[in-house]
């Protein structure tokens, strides 16, 4: 499970539905959703995914298809936000190196899944998706393609001309969605910004949620594709085009929204501390600097914390705990290293037993899987081969897949994890908490700040250090160098395999390629991935070489002059480009400049009340400024005459976060209701035994309620109060009680509740009673807990006292399987819709052989259905044990009368068997005497008599 599903799952009423407008295309008309947004941010990173390869579907041919389905998502998305001030479109440009290194991962993971699927196909044209990376030519056509998108929208969609629309793309530094928050944050605070202004924001990235936490913004929300759908399932393995699939997935798409400040008030009930004067927006800042443990693109995870494992649950709990003692883990934007030492030692204690089970439940698996594969083997008669002796438990085990699970559990995870000798590993282990601490300080100041503290920085390990050893953090010292980050160019060769070498310009390549190549080996070419306890294979850590800097920059010098003038433009650092219509206010402001005074830079300082509250400065381009026709990029769309759209670079103001409520914010009303707060987190390692099964939850749905008729969920379905009833049979056939007892019944005259067929229930009543009075005479006890609780269901209206003068609970059916209602009925004995006793002899009360606590009615009683099945049983599983306790009776008297015969008699038949041997047949036996046929004769008419109710009882 990764981070979004799970603020779902415990958050759920942070999502609502959207709906959309299909009858209109005026976009400039009011917004559907009954809200109305100021400004959208869109990271397309996600739509080009999408749209390159979506999942189950055919691959594009070319770059066009792409190109005109990523527009038709925008304007898809642009429909069902509808802003009215500001559309910021945002490419993922040149990352952090600590970034860098995580993209590097993931490409080197498409790459060696494309080669899978390519396995025993013939080749094709299929297209690259890592040439979504900044510097390929494929992301300089897409921003050629979105210039003319936002000019042709602008000059002919009435919903477009009056907002402003910021392009940043990949030639613009920095991640798109903290390209975004950047933006955001550097407004905030600011004179004109309105604190109330609304922000959706359009991204499938969890982090997306965690950086709009981080503004403090309230009045944000998160446009996401819905889940659980089966998009476009219907074109799946189909020979329809690409073009046409797609239209398809995009009329099946539905969308969500994802409310920040819902999830405030959630978070609101789950970390407020006990402790006075607690400030709500620290809280905040540390909840995201606590799920960096669990999930981010910079640093790997703590070894003992997994979102699908309750990593979170336990940071809240111990957070919780520890609060009063530790105090606020940050100030944001700066790291209190202190509190954070005090906070990982507190987390360190539950870090055994979580790798310990962890270990066995990895275990149990590999058990299973491998009992599975030699049961196969069997079947195929195939040759076991003797077990290796570097097995443990018949499975085989590598050294990334031995989990952690004795005492010496450092030992074992930095020699098998940070491959280290047993020497080496104090040293290692300083320099991983070290750099590991400056990550979290580097963090803070990237989700806070603009700007980034060093574009060169990265953590050297591919795992993190154990919680137990952060400690004397307070004493290190964290500087950080501001540095420039790397070219596009230069990040192609740092991040891409060599199996999308065609994506680099010719001379990169062979830098690449060759083996020869100075740098050859940053490219090995069968990766080594390690599962680390995962399922998925995209969840793998890689063990690839990280990318020495030095060495790669100056093999990148010796190429760089071969490059051409078109590779050389890919190859620059952008700005964002701002457009306006000339009808806005905003256009007064620009200066129509030629495009060749490039000269001296020429800033103009926008005023907030021309810009609808957005501060920034405006420069001149190398572009023109208001061309007069926009060429298309597209051979079947026409290009824009006329143009009426300005275009200038745009900068950012410069001005420090503050991480509070911004001045005048209006608070949205609590949609929250205590029946919606979130229940206490619980530790997975503590309580996981504990969780319900599939079966014991498909039990709890089928508990049928005694009071109202209705259907609830019992917590315990299997309590000490639950017996099956076919353990009473034993007792119908014990010995004769000497302490017998009759079930005394207070009817009442109406109380019989109306059922179909009267008549034949009625037969099975007397039948019931007859052979209870058959079993009386014969000695033959039936338990009174059996006899008292069929007269209950029959009669809803009886009433019998217990002991104690007090009502005992009422009796409740439950069927375990309802293919086996007649010999898995079981007994759920609960009142008021609760799963309690009311003493612990309550269970022994129903079935016990000398029991006289009498069972109260069941008020309105179950349904008809329900108490015909029950008496049904009950009835036929009586009259069988009376029966076999008949026969008993009469198999002892043949035996009393066959004794009465002389032994005279004996001895003389005993003659004439031996004499006559092959007359044997015919000799008369005692056992066949008139007296003997005389008892058979009565025998056969009471198994008829027998056999009427019976029957009729078994239907």
């Amino acid at each position: 499970m990764s981070l979004y599903p799970w603020l779902v799952k415990r958050y759920p009423n942070t999502l609502c539905s959207v709906v959309e407008d299909h009858s209109s295309l005026d976009t400039s008309k009011p917004n559907p959703n009954g809200v109305e947004f100021d400004n959208l941010y869109i990271h397309l990173t996600d739509i080009i995914h999408t749209c390159f390869h979506p999942g189950g579907l055919p691959a594009p041919q070319s770059y066009d298809g792409i190109f005109h389905f990523v527009l038709e998502y925008i304007h898809r998305v642009f429909s069902i936000v509808r802003p009215r001030k500001l559309l910021y479109l945002a490419l993922d440009g040149v990352a952090p190196r600590a970034k860098m290194n995580y993209q590097r991962i993931r490409r080197f993971r498409a790459a060696k899944e494309a080669a899978r699927k390519r396995t025993g196909k013939p080749e094709g044209d299929k297209l690259d998706s890592n040439v979504i990376t900044p510097g390929t030519e494929f992301m300089d056509l897409l921003s050629c393609a979105l210039r003319y998108f936002v000019y042709c929208r602008m000059n002919r969609d009435p919903g477009w001309r009056g907002i402003k629309v910021i392009l940043s793309d990949s030639t613009v530094v920095g991640d798109g969605a903290c390209k975004i928050m950047s933006y955001i944050r550097s407004q905030r605070n600011l004179p004109g910004y309105d604190p109330n202004t609304r922000h959706c924001l359009y991204g499938v990235d969890a982090d997306l949620i965690m950086l709009a936490l981080a503004t403090h913004e309230i009045h944000i929300s998160i446009l996401r594709p819905m889940k659980g759908i089966n998009v476009g399932k219907k074109y799946r393995k189909t020979e329809l085009p690409y073009s046409e699939c797609m239209k398809g997935l995009m009329i099946d798409l539905k969308f969500e929204l994802f409310n920040i400040w819902v999830l405030r008030e959630y978070l609101e009930k789950e970390l407020v501390p006990n402790v006075e004067g607690t400030d709500f927006d620290c809280l905040i800042d540390d909840f995201v600097f606590m799920c960096v443990f669990v999930r981010n693109d910079f640093l790997p995870r703590l070894p003992s914390l997994d979102v699908s494992m309750g990593g979170i649950e336990l940071l809240l709990v111990v957070y919780q705990q520890e609060f009063a003692k530790m105090g606020y883990l940050t100030n944001a934007p700066e790291v209190n290293l202190k509190s954070t030492e005090h906070f990982l030692q507190a987390l360190s204690s539950h870090e055994n037993t979580i790798l310990m089970k962890r270990s066995q439940k990895e275990k149990r698996k590999k058990r299973d899987f491998q009992d599975l594969h030699n049961q196969l083997k069997i079947v195929e008669r195939d040759i076991i081969s003797a077990p290796n002796p570097n097995t443990e438990d018949g499975v085989e085990l590598t050294i990334d897949e031995v989990k952690i699970h004795d005492s010496d559990m450092e030992y074992k995870h930095y020699t098998m994890k940070f491959d280290c000798e047993s020497h080496d590993i104090d040293r290692i282990k300083r320099h991983a908490v070290l750099k590991y601490t400056e990550g979290l300080c580097w963090f803070m100041h990237y989700y806070y700040y603009q700007q980034v503290p060093s574009w060169q920085w990265f953590y050297p390990y591919h795992y993190a250090p154990l919680a137990s050893d952060f400690c004397g953090l307070d004493k290190l010292e964290i500087n950080f160098t501001l540095d420039q980050p790397f070219k596009a160019l230069d990040q192609l060769l740092a991040v891409l395999p060599a199996a999308s070498a065609q994506a680099l310009p010719l001379f990169y390549r062979e830098l690449m390629t060759n083996e020869s190549s100075p740098i050859s080996d940053f490219y090995p070419k069968d990766a080594k991935f390690d599962r680390d306890g995962k399922r998925r294979a995209w969840q793998d850590v890689s063990k690839l070489p990280f990318i020495d800097e030095s060495r790669l920059l100056s093999e990148i010098m010796k190429v760089e002059h071969t490059l051409t003038d078109e590779e050389k433009q890919r190859n620059r650092f952008g700005r964002d480009m701002l457009f306006v219509h000339s009808s806005h206010p905003l256009a007064e402001m620009i200066k129509d400049l030629p495009s060749s005074d490039t000269s001296s830079e020429v800033q103009i300082h926008i005023r907030p009340d021309l810009s609808d509250g957005m501060n920034g400065d405006l420069c001149i381009s190398d572009k023109p400024v208001l061309p007069t026709d926009i060429p298309s990029p597209f051979v079947d769309k026409p290009a824009v005459k006329m143009n009426c759209v300005k275009s200038v670079d745009y900068k950012y103001p410069s001005h420090a976060h503050i991480p509070k409520l911004p001045c005048g914010v209006i608070m949205p009303p609590r949609i929250l209701r205590r029946r919606d707060w979130p229940s206490p987190p619980i530790v997975w390692h503590a309580f996981q035994s504990q969780r319900p099964t599939k079966k014991r939850k498909q039990d709890d749905k089928n508990c049928v309620l005694e009071d109202d008729g209705k259907q609830q969920n019992h917590k315990n379905g299997k309590s000490e109060a639950q017996f099956v009833v076919e353990g009473s049979q034993n007792h119908l056939t014990a010995e004769k009680s000497t302490n017998h007892t009759e079930a005394q019944q207070q009817q009442a005259g109406d109380g019989e509740p109306k059922r179909k067929h009267k008549k034949k229930k009625q037969k099975q009543l007397d039948a019931q009673q007859e052979v209870q009075a058959d079993g009386h005479e014969e000695g033959g006890d039936a338990p009174q807990g059996i006899n008292n609780m069929v007269n209950s269901v029959e009669d809803p209206t009886a009433r019998t006292q217990s002991s104690n003068n007090q009502q005992a609970p009422h009796v409740a059916l439950k069927l375990t399987k309802r293919r086996r209602a007649k010999t898995e009925m079981v007994l759920i004995n609960g009142g008021g819709g609760e799963n309690k006793m009311e003493s612990p002899a309550a269970a022994e009360a129903v079935g016990g052989e000398n029991s006289t606590n009498k069972m109260d009615g069941v008020g309105d009683g179950p349904k008809d259905l329900v108490v015909g099945q029950m008496k049904d049983y009950f009835q036929v599983s009586e009259e069988k044990a009376n029966k076999k306790t008949r026969k008993k009776v009469k198999n002892e008297n043949d035996e009393s009368k066959a004794s009465d015969v002389s032994t005279e008699q004996e001895k003389e038949s005993s003659k004439r068997r031996k004499k006559h041997k092959s007359k044997s047949k015919n000799v008369e036996i005692p056992g066949n005497s008139p007296r003997a046929e005389e008892q058979e004769a009565t025998e056969k008419k009471e198994a008829v008599t027998e056999s009427e109710p019976t029957q009729e009882a078994a239907e």
